[in-house]
């Protein structure tokens, strides 16, 4: 039997509000995107994932660099924007164990957040080269030496270069730790990381 007015079997795209529609082709290229990097995929993929035409895409955004800006690099500047370690609360507790609370909390927070933005940061790095660089340089790096100063206040470390070391190692750890049980499936303990890495932290930067 026809299909009257030339639509087709398939259920018809519902019209949405310019701000829905958006945010939804934002959802779709972060998962394209994810699954296919940056080079891998394209915008005719972004526009299959929710049934739309290019030319939809397009009134939204430009290029496809600019889907890629909207739907990870984004998202990744507002969730890797972690509170730093608390320097000056770490300088001023007055035991040991207040010390270690402080610090857990900072890299409980750290390491919380990494498993939230994994995904968008290996697309983030990984997917082209120039655009990871330009990603690191200006919104990772920058995080990284706002943590390596709240090291140098709190272990009042007279080597810059030192706490900055400690602040990537740390941010680091949490990567691989979280890269690890991404891909052998095993269960995250936030809470057993967050204890190891602190642990780390604490007794070398002390000694």
């Amino acid at each position: 039997m026809a299909v009257r007015s030339g639509k087709s079997l398939k259920s018809i795209t519902r019209r949405l509000p310019p701000a829905e529609r958006k945010e939804q082709i934002v959802a779709a290229a972060r998962r394209v995107f994810i699954r296919m990097g940056l080079n891998g995929a394209r915008t005719r993929d972004i526009a299959d994932e929710i049934g739309v035409t290019e030319a939809t895409l397009y009134i939204y955004f430009k290029t496809k660099q600019e889907l890629f800006q909207a739907a990870i690099v984004e998202p990744l500047q507002a969730l890797i924007k972690l509170p730093s370690m608390k320097g000056v609360d770490f300088a001023r507790a007055p035991s040991a164990q207040e010390k270690r609370k402080v610090c857990r909390a900072a890299v409980r927070e750290i390491v919380t957040s990494m498993a939230d933005v994994y995904p968008l940061l290996i697309t983030a790095q990984f997917s082209d080269h120039e655009s990871g660089t330009a990603v690191y340089n200006s919104d990772i790096y920058p995080i990284l030496k706002e943590i390596g100063e709240a090291v140098n206040v709190g272990f009042s470390l007279a080597d810059r270069r030192y706490a900055e070391f400690v602040a990537i190692s740390t941010f680091g750890l949490s990567f691989s730790l979280v890269m690890h049980h991404h891909f052998t499936e095993a269960p995250l303990d936030i809470d057993e990381v967050t204890d190891k890495i602190a642990g780390l932290l604490l007794d070398g930067v002390s000694r």
